[in-house]
């Protein structure tokens, strides 16, 4: 019992960890967060802190829970390695076609659905975020194979994500320069149309085969 408390809540305290490092605005979702807290206000900042604090708990717990599938073993999943990369081809070509070119537009929606699922997508279509979260969970020599420790990380994860953007949240008011999208050109816009689309279906392809 003792040695399954310890379990949870090392899980938990590396999902805490992992959730606020990539949680801060680096990305594309925390830029975009940063973005609408700092134009929107408090109370939209947070909707749209919230859509990416649930993207990334649920990345955290899948991650963790597909590497301790495959960590002793690559060759004998190698059926769910390919469905796993295969979906990461689709979610990344996904944001290519989508999420990329358009999240400049979260600056002008108000709408709360809008604002919580933006972020969401912008986290979950980034390869970036599932390679950070395996470059992490490797790197602590933990995966979770158990229902139980896979919920925990992404929990723990989400916390994370809460409390950075709460603590930097008390920040904000002090900055003077609000962040601004660049608009992209159209040749940006078919290019990430062209990348995406090649992406999703090459990814669909190691789906189906998988």
């Amino acid at each position: 019992m003792t040695q399954l408390l310890g379990s949870f809540f090392f899980d938990f305290a590396k999902g805490i960890l992992a959730g606020s490092l990539l949680s801060l605005p680096a990305g594309p979702a925390g830029l975009l967060v940063l973005r609408t807290w700092l134009l929107r206000g408090a109370r939209k900042g947070f909707a749209a802190v919230l859509g990416m604090a649930v993207a990334d708990g649920g990345a955290a717990g899948i991650t963790a829970w597909g590497l301790g599938l495959a960590a002793p073993s690559l060759r004998a999943h190698l059926g769910a390695v390919h469905l796993t990369v295969g979906l990461v081809l689709c979610l990344s070509g996904l944001g290519f076609l989508y999420f990329e070119k358009d999240e400049k537009n979260l600056g002008h929606w108000t709408a709360w659905p809008i604002l919580i699922f933006w972020p969401a997508g912008l986290v979950l279509t980034n390869p970036g975020t599932w390679a950070a979260y395996g470059a992490l969970f490797l790197g602590m020599n933990r995966g979770s194979t158990l229902q139980m420790g896979m919920a925990a990380t992404g929990t723990g994860a989400f916390v994370g994500v809460i409390g950075a953007w709460i603590v930097l949240g008390g920040f904000i008011n002090r900055w003077k320069k609000v962040l601004t999208s660049v608009d992209e050109s159209q040749l940006t816009y078919w290019s990430d149309t062209l990348v995406g689309g090649l992406m999703f279906v090459f990814g669909f392809v190691l789906l189906l085969g998988g």
